[in-house]
Formats: C-alpha cells, structure tokens, sequence
C-alpha cells in the first residue's frame, strides 16, 4: 500500500507531456511524497478523467522518471504544461484496501475452543488446554439450581491467561471471595 498525504498539495507539471512520455517535469516537487508512490494529474479542475501515475523512484531535482502512465486501470492522456497534480486518493489505492483486508480476513481466521474446569476458586491457576495461547479468553460461570452457592450471587472476571493456565476473579455481590465454582472457558484463537 501507498502513504497517503492529506490535503496534498498540488504540483504543477512544467512542460506538455505526451501519453507516452514516461519522464515528466514539474515546477516543484517540495513535498512530494517519497517513492514508491502514486500522483494523480488533472488538466484543470474541471477535468472528470484523471490520470493516476506510479512513480517507482524519488525524484531527479524535479523530474520524476520511469514513471508507469495510467496506473490502476486509469488511461494515459496527453497533458499541457500547468496541469495539476497531486496525491489524491485513488481507486488503486481502493483495490489495494480491499485485498490486503480480505487477506488478512482468510489468514486470521477465529478458531473458538471451549471446554469447562469445575472447582474454580478465586484467585487461584486453573490449568485448561486450548491447545495454544488464546488472543482472547472468555470466563462464563455454570449455574444450576442445584448448587448450594449460587444462593448469592457470584462475579467472575478474568485475572491473567496463558496457553496453559487462567486466574479467575470470583467475587460475591459483597466484594468477598467467592465459593468454587464450575465455569466455561471460550478461547478465541
């Protein structure tokens, strides 16, 4: 992906270019982005078909050169000396979101794990086996009607986790210690 340049400013080219030329001159390039990146060129404001242009090196006093025209399914058009351009946010820019997104969407994928530990006391390492180090740990206590210390009501946190061990924070509705109790444990992986 490029840098961006917000409220890029613009740069104006300093001869006629041809569709073809691969080297184009401007006024001043002071603040120009360093290379790689991409410049987008306009004949005027009005100008509803910019051209975006990949420079692949920093710039030879004001020249940018090796340049690639019509970058990023744009098309490569002749411009007259005083043309804008700039930094502007293009749809390359766009595509290249896009797929960096969606690759790191199908390389990270969530595994969720869940097992349950019985007799969790507060404050004390409970060992459980996600089968690796979780990126986030889940504590969900089990209640049934049958356990004698579900008579008040118990608050479970979580203190600190590892791939092998969790301290859990079980605090009654008073703020003391909590009984042992049975909790799920939901490791995201």
């Amino acid at each position: 992906m490029f840098d961006a340049q917000a409220d890029s400013p613009d740069f104006t080219l300093a001869l006629d270019i041809s569709d073809s030329d691969t080297s184009i001159e401007f006024l001043d390039l002071t603040d120009l982005l360093p290379a790689p990146n991409l410049i987008t060129i306009r004949a005027d404001n009005s100008d509803v078909t910019p051209e975006t242009i990949y420079y692949p090196t920093d710039p030879t006093g004001n020249t940018l050169t090796g340049v690639t025209r019509g970058y990023g399914g744009t098309v490569a058009k002749p411009f007259l000396a005083g043309a804008f351009a700039c930094r502007a946010n293009t749809a390359e820019d766009h595509r290249l979101f896009k797929a960096n997104i969606l690759d790191l969407a199908s390389a990270k994928q969530n595994e969720i794990v869940v097992g349950t530990v019985t007799d969790v006391e507060d404050g004390v390492a409970v060992t459980y086996s996600p089968g690796g180090t979780p990126r986030a740990l889940i504590l969900v206590p089990v209640c049934s009607g049958a356990d004698l210390y579900m008579t008040f009501m118990q608050f479970v946190s979580l203190e600190t986790f590892s791939d092998t061990q969790f301290i859990a924070n079980i605090k009654t509705n008073t703020g003391s210690s909590g009984n042992p109790m049975t909790l799920t444990w939901i490791a995201v992986m």
